[in-house]
């Protein structure tokens, strides 16, 4: 990564404009400077949507959570889907094959 950044440096000297890289996984959960909230609430809008795949009970836990959390953030939509694990697993994967770009939230029991 450090040659990427290097070879960012000089090629943006040669465009009108800096290159930007997509930060891993890795580095948005180790990001920790005061414009961190920040950076996810800008992402967070332009990506929409949240699949939240849970075994937790509908009525007791996930809509009260979902309309809690798009009440604050409601730029962002929860879409949720309930199963057991081996469910839950096999959705996960095949959404997963589909597309590697969504956002996913995974909870259980």
């Amino acid at each position: 990564m450090k040659l990427m950044k290097i070879l960012a440096t000089v090629m943006s000297s040669y465009l009108s404009g800096p290159i930007v890289f997509a930060a891993s996984v890795e580095e948005v959960a180790l990001y920790n400077k005061p414009d961190r909230q920040k950076i996810l609430i800008e992402a967070s809008r332009k990506e929409g949507k949240i699949t939240w795949y849970t075994s937790l009970i509908v009525d007791q836990v996930v809509r009260p959570v979902k309309e809690a959390f798009e009440k604050k953030y409601p730029f962002l939509q929860i879409e949720y889907f309930r199963g057991n694990s081996e469910r839950l697993v096999q959705k996960m994967f095949a959404e997963y094959q589909e597309s590697a770009t969504r956002s996913t939230l995974s909870t259980g029991r």
